[in-house]
């Protein structure tokens, strides 16, 4: 055979072994306003995120970390990303590792000992770097929460140990029933301890089986523990079940189900402080009051140890919160895209109360965070409108004629753009709270939208693009043949109503157009809406200079010299002359 031939085959081999290998190597997915939306980055150019419009400096950013046999999809991942996102409040994401976590060997022991732990061990001193080059690019890791299940946990105490030899504490590390095999008698450094963070929060759910018998972290919490016998969670099942079935994951998979229904219920799940369980077995109800700490909390001053806790057997697992859980939260109905010069728009979160009368009944609408409180009703008062929507909410508005859910929606009159963001409604009462978020977006079409071509010599051809009194800042582009105009020329400006007036412009040579003639698409659109425009243009090469082309007929428009600044002024039929400066 032909060398040259061998040497190519050889090349696409290696070649082909590299991309597998890197579509199977951990990568950081990065979560916008939902499940389904997302970037994915390899971990070595994770950092480029900041790019984008994913991180929040204001917010904290927490990641997520899945176990043995893990996958985007799978049910702690769904669980964990999902609560967060509906907070609305958290930068997020997830060290997607799923192929270096599979149970891709003969069996399931051969495959967690031989490739899934090995794996989590190199992968944690990997994603140390990741941390660092984040942090290099602006990633502020005072507020960085790793949040790690199973093996997943000791991924992130194998980071946070390699850190902290750089010099880097990070803030804190929640361990979700950290995996015990392979990893309960190996030095501190090569497993999650309590050094790998300024505060490390573990959960044991499923010590008997699966998950550490150790102290791991600075507070250890030990949901139902007991002494003689194995540990079960309330609601999971004592009899043997199929290896790694729902059954028999069912008191690993608690330690997550607990996480998040604490963040949902925040105070809820309440831990009290003993040396061991024994101790505490013997406290009274007033020694146990002593020293609590709920599962959610961060807290430099928490008394560290371990704390000891019972909870229902489905959710809200808090004990005590089915006798006290006076409301949830069913649904919450905000419309994700309104068009500016709607008349109205109703914003309803819709709730249900375990009790006719619950004591200290409020309900709240926050508008970008929980600083930003728009709306508040106390039956059986009038609701009072605050801030951001004060003048335009309509007072007299009921959805309801039942006492306790008559003013619990919004009818907001004439929404502008300013109103545009994440909209979070709050019921609570005096012993417990539940919310969730939304968002929405005002959206303004373009007053003006033209596409024309400028012809000043026979060889080229400047398209120009122009849309006028948009809201948010929309997304423009020329295509050929399908494909952007990569020598596009975009420029832009607000007003001071907030709306974008932008001009795209593309020069163009008779040279790079091989057929009779050129169709060229201007494509605009607005993000987080389905507002999409477009117009066409049919470009014929070889003419002669000749007035603007559109598709209409219009005047040719002049160029002139204004403060300074270039002009672009496009004269239409109308005689109204329409400027980008």
């Amino acid at each position: 055979m032909d060398s040259g031939v061998v040497g190519f085959t050889l090349y696409l081999f290696i070649a082909l072994c590299f991309a597998q290998s890197d579509e199977k190597d951990a990568k950081m997915r990065f979560y916008s306003s939902s499940f389904e939306d997302y970037e994915e980055l390899p971990l070595s150019s994770s950092h480029e995120i900041i790019n984008s419009s994913w991180y929040n400096a204001t917010r904290n950013t927490v990641v997520f970390c899945h176990g043995f046999s893990g996958f985007p999809n799978g049910p702690a991942v769904q669980g964990v990303i999902k609560t967060y996102l509906g907070q609305g409040e958290s930068n997020v994401a997830l060290l997607n590792w799923e192929h270096l976590a599979a149970n891709s060997l003969s069996s399931i022991p051969n495959s967690y000992i031989n490739w899934a732990a090995p794996n989590a061990r190199k992968l944690g001193v990997r994603f140390a770097e990741t941390v660092g080059n984040l942090s290099a690019v602006g990633v502020d890791l005072t507020k960085l929460y790793l949040i790690g299940h199973s093996l997943g946990a000791h991924v992130f105490g194998i980071a946070g140990n390699n850190l902290r030899l750089n010099g880097i504490l990070l803030p804190w590390i929640i361990g979700l029933d950290p995996a015990a095999l392979g990893f309960e008698n190996k030095a501190p450094i090569l497993r999650l301890n309590p050094g790998s963070a300024k505060v490390v929060t573990v959960v044991h759910s499923d010590p008997s089986k699966y998950g550490s018998r150790v102290q791991l972290g600075t507070v250890d919490f030990w949901p139902n523990f007991r002494s003689l016998g194995p540990v079960r969670q309330p609601g999971c099942q004592g009899r043997t079940a199929p290896v790694f079935s729902p059954a028999d994951l069912c008191n690993h998979h608690r330690s997550w189900e607990l996480f998040i229904d604490a963040i949902k219920h925040p105070e809820t799940i309440v831990g009290s402080h003993a040396r061991n369980f024994k101790i505490w077995k013997r406290y009274t109800t007033e020694q146990r009051a002593e020293t609590k700490l709920s599962l959610e909390t961060l807290n430099n001053n928490m008394k560290p140890g371990n704390y000891y806790l019972v909870t229902n057997a489905e959710p809200p697992f808090g004990l005590g919160v089915n006798e006290c859980l006076a409301v949830s939260i069913e649904r919450i109905d905000v419309p994700s895209a309104v068009e500016l010069g709607t008349e109205s728009i109703v914003l309803d979160c819709q709730y249900k109360t375990s009790s006719p009368r619950p004591a200290g009944l409020v309900m709240k609408w926050f508008f970008n965070g929980s600083s930003g409180l728009i709306y508040q009703w106390i039956p059986p008062l009038r609701p009072q409108v605050i801030g951001l929507l004060k003048g335009k909410v309509d007072m007299n508005f009921r959805i309801s004629d039942e006492p306790l859910q008559a003013y619990r929606a919004i009818k907001v009159l004439k929404p502008s753009t300013d109103l545009s963001g994440n909209y979070t409604c709050v019921v609570s009462t005096f012993i417990y709270e539940d919310r969730q978020t939304r968002s929405m977006v005002v959206y303004s079409p373009a007053k003006t939208f033209r596409f024309i071509q400028d012809k000043k010599y026979v060889f080229l051809v400047t398209l120009i693009c122009f849309a006028q009194d948009l809201y948010p800042k929309p997304n423009i582009s020329i295509l050929s043949q399908g494909e952007p105009l990569q020598q596009a020329v975009l420029e832009s400006k607000m007003n001071s109503w907030g709306l974008y007036t932008v001009a795209l412009t593309a020069v163009v040579h008779d040279d790079d157009i091989l057929t009779p003639f050129e169709e060229f698409v201007c494509l605009l659109s607005l993000p987080l809406t389905n507002y999409t425009k477009n117009l066409t243009t049919v470009y014929y090469p070889g003419l002669m200079p000749t007035a603007y082309i559109s598709a209409y007929e219009v005047q040719r428009p002049q160029h002139h010299q204004a403060n300074g600044l270039f002009k672009h002024t496009i004269c239409t039929p109308s005689s109204r002359q329409l400027e980008i400066t």
